[in-house]
């Protein structure tokens, strides 16, 4: 056999014996691998459950069960299933590109070959030769015909060698290898199919409060375990007959054409066969069609990753809500709810105790009102227990946090599945899959759109009746109060008017009779405990189950395809409607910016005429304090002591260590996170947090320092007396600091220097006198800070106008290694930290319309939602332009609009008539005043004289005017601006150019 053309044979061999069989390997290979990491998994979860667990506590297995799920979505996300494709894709691409090169450069093979043989056949060919080569075709069809063997004939013409190659190595012997590799993916296919199914069916067997077998689970995950060693081996023995196959087909082929090589080029061969036209058509033909069945399977393949990936968000999304249910904060609350019903029944049976003591010493001790009075005192503060009323024990509120963290955990883990996932519609052909058979659907879109929407009504529906329950509970217990008086009064009345013989008679069948009702209302007491207990538990089984089930019925991918049908359908809509709606807004904000600019250039022309009459009439203004302010300044107290003691609790103004209440500023937390880092490693990290009254600096610092090792020790320079004197001061601190009380600077920094710890200064600001020699204790602060950083972490706040101020006078800032400085909230964070924290209380909100908004006659057109929504949105505006960013005069402003109480309802005023901009137009004087006051946070009326030069009866007389004017208010002999109106007179004092 010429060597040329044996070269070209042997390549062709090589591309499929090596290259193609590379490929193969590496993809069974690949699968095998998955086979051994998910019978890793699942043998880890085994040993687990078998080992680590105690089968009677569903806590510990939903935990054992969420890591298996992790495992598996970790798996999903960084396995072979994306890369392994892409790469098996790319190198079956390299495969093709090779051949195609090859056969290429087969005509530069063979060409040397047929060259000669057609020069030789041209030669010896004369007219009578190829007269009897016709005969000769003749007699080869005949013999052909007739099956003849031994047939020969031997005339030579022009002989195609390529597309003989073409034909008979690859076009006959490539659709057998093919085969092999087709049904690689097939098992592939089958196998991952198999885990898909099998990892939910081993979630389902999960129940809301328990596992439905736990010999079932064990023995579903065994399946899996057994399913991966099976498919692990028949990769193995595939692959082993694989190569075995592709070795005996191109074994047969070449025997073949070393048999057939003597006859190449004659006519015994049909031309047509082997012209170019038809090689190329049939190669395009084959590698079209294989390439289409590669990418067939391959969506295939991705579409079952992707089921898969999806099924596995919604089982996480299922075991996240069951551990929610297993929420020990819940529990510890239920049981709370039982230890009150347990201290019910220790009561009423004291109780018993009191009405058999009275009875039995009535005839000789009850005969006077006195003694009448004194047992009857007894019984109704047995009543009055504080103990035995949930929401003074703050238990009502406890449950509904729990119930709420339980609901907020749901939606933050929905609210992070925001993957993209592609879901085929139907079971159809792993050969025929294309892309357009598969949908893009978001997991958390379909889960919003219907399912969260019904488990937040019927959470909201719970918390509701958890205030009703407890309402109507303590409501009860309070007239038993009554009940018992009552009792007690009538029998004095009998005392009083019966006749003598009858007297002791009658009142021990009334005392009898009192404690028969008492006790009757006693036990529907504690059976309404009970009663709620259980309703809790039941209600929130109920939601957990019904979630949990429309998670499960997602995993149908019919189902999904509907319900994402709806779900673009009813974006469609709005998304149409927005247009409409649009043009209406904007043509509206139009309209209310040229009234509000109209009536802009109203106030303004008044404003000039008013100011020229000032400045022409030599008439000073006062400024006086609107009435409806004066009225609101003065009943707010009384209005906030009406509320309910848990919703007082909410809003209370009390630093905030963690929880769900808690809003995280991440920037600043890692900022002092990592100054104490640097200290804990000797360098210079001091730290100052300046900010606003009110934002929040403790509740910083208590979350960063709360698992910390080191001695805390928290000093608020607000309690000290006489912090101006240096020797008082340093002797005061090391009182509080536990240290021998000492006066001598020197000895007090060897005092500190001997421990390790970490001290909180909170206060800088009241720690000066804005006067001649007034920064001196500061000075010495910073000196003793200075000599004592190695050993305390020292961390000072100071109010941010006070810190300005000071490090214009003082350079403050040099003192610290580090500046954290907090900002203001955002209108947007500012809602939401109000509504979230009222979202907790279970009570629904009716917004009440101002004066204007009862004449607006566009309102009337509107029905009650969105009336509500335009009234919050605008309460919300006037709220934030108030507060502006700080949260403290938030809660206090909306703590002062709540109306009234009805049932289950808040009732909330309206803001749009509050009008404050009177501070604007204060006497200079008193913005001077305001301005000192505000630097210190504070001052009393020694402080106040020296810093605005007065005696101490002008300041006495300043500071009352002030107090009666509700500007400032008295706390603790300190005066402090008013924090309804802290705000607006920063801004006042920024628009006079005083604070800058």
């Amino acid at each position: 056999m010429n060597q040329a053309f044996l070269f070209a044979i042997n390549s062709i061999e090589l591309l499929f014996s090596e290259k193609f069989k590379l490929i193969s390997e590496k993809r069974n290979s690949n699968i095998v691998l998955v086979a051994k990491k998910m019978r890793d998994i699942h043998s880890t979860y085994l040993e687990k459950i078998n080992k680590d667990v105690d089968l009677e506590k569903f806590d510990s297995l939903l935990q054992i069960h969420q890591d298996y799920l992790y495992n598996i979505q970790e798996f999903n996300g960084v396995s072979y299933l994306i890369d392994g494709h892409v790469n098996s894709k790319k190198e079956l691409g390299l495969f093709f590109e090779e051949r195609n090169k090859l056969f290429s450069k087969l005509a530069v093979y063979t060409l040397g070959v047929e060259t000669k043989i057609n020069r030789q056949a041209k030669k010896s060919n004369p007219l009578h030769i190829r007269f009897n080569k016709t005969l000769k075709r003749v007699r080869y069809g005949y013999l052909k015909l007739f099956n003849r063997k031994d047939r020969n004939v031997i005339i030579k013409r022009w002989v195609p060698l390529k597309y003989y190659l073409l034909i008979e190595m690859y076009l006959d012997v490539f659709p057998l290898i093919w085969k092999f590799h087709k049904q690689l993916i097939h098992h592939e296919i089958e196998f991952l199919n198999y885990l898909k199914i099998a990892s939910t069916q081993i979630n389902n067997l999960y129940k809301v409060t328990e596992v439905k077998s736990i010999d079932e689970l064990k023995k579903a995950i065994n399946e899996v375990i057994e399913k991966c060693n099976y498919c692990e081996n028949l990769l193995i023995d595939f692959n082993r007959k694989k190569d075995k196959d592709i070795n005996s087909v191109i074994i047969s082929k070449r025997e073949h054409i070393d048999a057939d090589f003597g006859i190449l080029g004659t006519l015994e061969k049909k031309h047509w066969k082997y012209s170019q036209w038809y090689t190329s058509r049939e190669i395009k033909s084959v590698s079209k069609q294989q390439i289409e069945q590669l990418s067939s399977l391959e969506v295939s393949l991705y579409s079952i990753s992707e089921d898969w990936c999806f099924d596995a968000d919604l089982c996480m999304l299922k075991n996240n809500s069951l551990i929610a249910l297993q929420s020990r904060v819940l529990i510890n609350n239920l049981n709370r709810i039982n230890t009150i019903r347990e201290k019910l029944i220790v009561k009423t049976n004291r109780i018993v105790q009191e009405y058999e003591r009275v009875n039995k010493r009535f005839n000789k001790f009850l005969t006077d009102k006195e003694s009448i009075h004194k047992y009857s005192q007894q019984i109704s503060d047995i009543f009055a227990s504080e103990e035995l009323f949930i929401s003074k024990v703050n238990h009502s509120q406890t449950i509904l946090y729990a119930i709420n963290e339980i609901e907020q955990s749901v939606k933050v883990k929905v609210d992070a599945t925001n993957d993209k996932r592609m879901i085929s519609s139907g079971k159809l052909d792993w050969e025929k899959m294309q892309l357009s058979n598969l949908n893009s659907v978001f997991l958390k879109d379909l889960i919003k759109f219907e399912i969260i929407p019904q488990f937040t009504s019927s959470i909201n529906n719970l918390k509701q009746l958890v205030s009703q329950k407890v309402a109507m509970y303590e409501s009860e217990l309070s007239n038993l109060v009554h009940i018992s008086e009552y009792n007690f009064e009538t029998i004095t009345s009998i005392l009083n008017n019966n006749e003598a013989d009858k007297k002791l008679e009658n009142a021990s069948a009334i005392i009898e009779e009192g404690k028969e009702k008492i006790l009757f209302k006693l036990n529907e007491i504690a059976e309404s405990l009970n009663e709620l207990q259980n309703k809790v538990y039941n209600s929130l089984y109920c939601s957990i189950e019904n979630l949990t089930n429309d998670l499960i019925a997602l995993t149908e991918n019919e189902k999904v395809g509907e319900l994402n049908l709806r779900l673009l359908k009813a974006k469609a809509i709005s998304k149409s409607t927005k247009v409409k709606d649009r043009f209406i807004v904007l043509a509206s904000k139009l309209f209310q910016k040229s009234l509000v600019q109209w009536q802009r250039i109203q106030k303004q022309g008044f404003k000039y005429s008013k100011h020229l009459v000032n400045i022409y009439s030599q008439e000073e203004v006062q400024a006086s304090i609107n009435n409806e302010i004066s009225v609101f300044l003065s009943e707010i107290a009384s209005t906030t002591d009406k509320l309910p003691f848990l919703y007082q609790r909410l809003f209370k103004l009390e630093p905030v260590e963690g929880g769900y209440l808690y809003f995280k500023r991440s920037a600043e937390i890692n900022n002092l996170k990592q100054a104490y880092n640097n200290w804990l490693k000797g360098r210079f990290a001091n730290i100052a947090i300046t900010a606003e009254k009110g934002a929040g600096t403790t509740s910083i610092i208590n979350y960063v320092l709360k698992d910390s090792q080191l001695p805390f020790t928290c000093v608020n320079f607000q309690e000290f007396n006489n912090i101006y004197r240096q020797d008082e001061f340093i002797f005061t601190l090391s009182e509080i600091m536990d240290l021998t009380p000492l006066n001598e600077v020197e000895l007090f920094i060897d005092e500190l220097n001997n421990t390790k710890g970490i001290i909180v200064l909170e206060g800088l600001q009241y720690a000066y006198l804005k006067k001649v020699d007034g920064f001196e204790t500061l000075k010495l602060l910073f000196e003793i800070i200075s000599k004592t950083n190695k050993n305390i972490f020292w961390i000072c706040t100071c109010t941010l106008h006070a810190w300005n101020y000071l490090n214009k006078a003082i350079s403050i800032e040099e003192y610290f290694g580090h500046v954290i400085r907090l900002g203001e909230f955002s209108n947007v964070e500012m809602v939401d930290i109000v509504k979230k924290r009222h979202q907790v209380s279970g009570y629904s909100l009716v917004y009440l319309k101002s004066k204007e908004d009862v004449l607006n006659k566009k309102l009337s057109k509107l029905n009650q939602e969105e009336v509500q929504n335009y009234l919050e949105k605008q309460y919300f505006e006037v709220l934030n332009s108030i507060a502006k960013g700080n949260i403290t005069i938030a809660f206090i402003f909306w703590l002062r609009s709540i109306k009234r109480i009805e049932k289950n309802t808040l009732y909330i005023n309206s803001m749009s008539d509050f009008n404050i901009s009177f501070i604007r137009e204060l006497k200079q004087d008193k913005l001077f005043c305001l301005y000192a006051i505000l630097l210190h946070d504070g001052l009393d009326l020694d402080g106040f004289c020296k810093v605005m030069r007065f005696s101490p009866e002008q300041g006495r007389m300043k500071l009352f005017q002030m107090v009666d004017d509700g500007l400032l208010l008295e706390i603790s002999k300190r005066y402090v601006i008013n924090l309804l109106l802290y705000r607006s007179t920063i801004d006042a004092l920024k628009a006079k150019n005083i604070l800058h």
